[in-house]
């Protein structure tokens, strides 16, 4: 965002000179004890809890209701913040193998910093996605 708080057009940002900062997750750290107790217990395929109807960008949102509902393995959860949410977002995504991030309203969210904190593989369906470090690390080696 720029100083105002307005989000950058595509193509304003640049790996070169910027740097992307991650969202503070809102859910605890899974860490090496946690990941292995929790391995056993992934017994999710795709996991997602959030907000099913975004504005402008989340048209994907929808999309993606429709073609995942009643599909096996694929838990779609309308949800929202507070306690109550962070404490079930957290055992959705460390009962899950993959985490859905759809873009909303911009093209990240605070969702693929949570899955990557649980544990959980996100996938990402959004485009113009620029990840924080991206010029440093290989997401692709995650």
């Amino acid at each position: 965002m720029d100083s105002t708080g307005n989000w950058y057009k595509p193509g304003q940002v640049f790996l070169e000179k910027d740097l992307i900062l991650p969202y503070v997750p809102n859910v605890n750290l899974c860490d090496n004890k946690c990941i292995s107790e929790s391995e056993s217990k992934r017994s999710t395929l795709l996991y997602f809890r959030g907000r099913l109807k975004r504005n402008a960008g989340g048209k994907i949102r929808a999309k993606l209701v429709a073609e995942l509902s009643g599909v096996g393995g694929v838990v779609i959860e309308e949800g929202t913040t507070g306690e109550e949410g962070k404490a079930a977002s957290q055992i959705g995504m460390r009962t899950s193998i993959f985490c859905l991030s759809p873009a909303g309203d911009t093209p990240s969210s605070a969702r693929l910093f949570d899955a990557i904190v649980s544990g959980c593989i996100p996938v990402i369906v959004s485009d113009e996605l620029e990840l924080p470090f991206e010029g440093i690390l290989d997401y692709r080696k995650v």
